[in-house]
């Protein structure tokens, strides 16, 4: 199963500069293990490539094994977790509603429980900026989150709300 973790907007921050400095040809960002030294890399099947001195050549390093390094990030998975990040704001503006301001209407019975439900609605979690799912709210004021395939799908505390468009809805 994927897990896309919590990010904070430092988190985010730090990702866009990652994305944004890095130079043409790299594949990942990487801490050194020993030095602490943050560089990108060129990752062709396991040979690890650097930039030289200048930073204008990718070098073939053969004194540097995947073994060596604290943490290896794939940009392709940051520019992904950015990507998700951005869908989801875009989301949020305007159309989500905190629930601060306004909850689902309750109009629909469910026979089950005796207890009147909203539509099923698009939730989120401020405090998660990746985080997007769906339930629905009950009379008593209870969300009910239906269970996601993959981590960030499973809204722990819902901050907003959003009806479901409709097909079609919002396209030109």
């Amino acid at each position: 199963m994927n897990s896309i973790p919590n990010l904070t907007q430092g988190d985010i921050e730090h990702d866009v500069s990652i994305v944004n400095m890095a130079p043409p040809g790299a594949t990942h960002y990487a801490m050194l293990q020993y030095d602490m030294i943050e560089v990108y890399i060129k990752n062709d099947d396991g040979d690890i490539h650097t930039l030289d001195e200048s930073g204008t050549e990718w070098v073939y390093r053969d004194d540097i094994d995947l073994n060596g390094f604290l943490f290896i990030r794939d940009l392709s998975d940051i520019r992904a977790k950015l990507a998700l990040y951005c869908r989801v704001e875009s989301l949020k503006q305007p159309s989500m509603t905190s629930v601060k301001d306004r909850l689902p209407d309750c109009r629909h019975e469910d026979t089950s429980t005796n207890t009147m439900i909203s539509d099923t609605v698009l939730v989120h979690d401020e405090a998660d900026p990746l985080s997007v799912g769906f339930g629905h709210l009950t009379e008593q004021g209870n969300w009910v989150v239906y269970s996601g395939e993959h981590d960030f799908m499973n809204v722990l505390n819902v901050t907003h709300w959003m009806t479901i468009p409709k097909a079609g809805e919002g396209n030109s």
